[in-house]
Formats: C-alpha cells, sequence, structure tokens
C-alpha cells in the first residue's frame, strides 16, 4: 500500500490530464515522491518500471512478428 497508492494516484493524475503514459517520465516522478531512505523508497527500488520489464519487452515483439 505504501508504494502502489503513489503509483496508482501517479497513473490516474497523468490519464486524468488527458497525457499519454511515458513510464521513462512517470518512473522518474514516482522516484522523487518517496523520501530517501523510507520503507516505500527500498520497496519502490524493488519494483520493475514497465518499460524496462524484458519479460514484457519480449512478447510485444514476438506478438508484432506474427
Amino acid at each position: 500500500m505504501l508504494v502502489n497508492d503513489k503509483v496508482l494516484l501517479e497513473l490516474n493524475e497523468t490519464l486524468r490530464k488527458g497525457n499519454s503514459l511515458e513510464w521513462d517520465k512517470i518512473w522518474y516522478r514516482l522516484n522523487s515522491r518517496f523520501a530517501t531512505g523510507s520503507i516505500a523508497k527500498e520497496r519502490f527500488q524493488d519494483y520493475i518500471p514497465p518499460h524496462k520489464n524484458l519479460g514484457a519487452l519480449f512478447i510485444k515483439t514476438y506478438r508484432s512478428m506474427l
């Protein structure tokens, strides 16, 4: 909940404003929202951003080649 609430709020706000999901920018903003040394920051560091998720990128590439 410490991390997911902030992630979901950021996604909702981005979509509500009509902006596209640019994951590198979203991830940068999220990273700055967590206080250095906090438990939330430590847990957020364990998350894999969607634009760097190799499994998802592999599946996307595979499907586009079919």
